[in-house]
């Protein structure tokens, strides 16, 4: 078996017999039953469609024919183990600690690009936002961004975004910032799900998409490869 790649995590939550999480890149959901002591019957998985490098791809499909697989569960030493037919363990997950907005710093995944496609580029990992006392700060890639931010629960206000004035000889730079500017104007709400944060705009709109690189607090600690 082999631990997830320490960058990209995978997770899994449950909740009223529904099953979603990250596959290290795309937010994965399928239904669940409980047949029996420790039997579980897993609907085939749906998935988004984000592109992502190929070494995570590959533990995508990895995990994701891991789960498909599984016909049994059981507790082991605090963990959830999941098992095939054969009662081979194929999954090994952890419990999740909660995790909150305030004092943290996020490094860019995704960004809606304002035709209904969430994006990402060679230059996207290059911005970044912190979350630090009711001050918003961070970087488009080229200049720097700044706001103030309320939480209310899940709900995130964000104040008018400054910027320093830096020109962007870079044109895909240029563009990456403006789109930035866009969606942190529509951001209404954020969910935390393992090390990956999402802001939500009107509609349920995915606007953003970032990531706690270094950071892990996924669920699934081994898979079989």
């Amino acid at each position: 078996m082999q631990a997830p790649l320490p960058d990209n995590p995978i997770s899994i939550e449950f909740a009223r017999y529904k099953i979603s999480g990250s596959s290290g890149c795309n937010r994965y959901f399928a239904s669940y039953q409980l047949m029996g002591e420790g039997i579980v019957q897993i609907s085939q998985t749906g998935l988004t469609m984000m592109a992502c490098p190929e070494k995570i791809t590959v533990q995508e499909h990895q995990y994701l024919k891991n789960l498909a697989d599984i016909n049994f569960y059981q507790f082991q030493d605090d963990k959830l183990q999941f098992l095939d037919a054969q009662r081979q363990v194929r999954l090994i997950f952890q419990n999740l600690p909660a995790l909150t907005l305030e004092q943290t710093s996020w490094q860019m995944a995704g960004i809606n690009n304002g035709k209904g496609g969430v994006v990402s580029s060679g230059q996207t990992e290059k911005a970044n936002l912190q979350f630090i006392d009711g001050k918003l700060q961070g970087s488009s890639g080229c200049n720097r961004l700044f706001a103030s931010y309320q939480i209310n629960g899940s709900e995130l206000t964000i104040g008018p975004v400054g910027s320093t004035r830096k020109f962007c000889a870079e044109n895909d730079l240029m563009l990456q910032e403006q789109q930035i500017l866009q969606a942190l104007k529509q951001v209404r709400r954020y969910e935390i799900r393992a090390n990956q944060l999402r802001l939500v705009g009107f509609y349920g709109s995915l606007m953003l998409s970032l990531k706690q690189k270094g950071a892990y607090f996924g669920a699934v600690l081994y898979f079989v490869a």
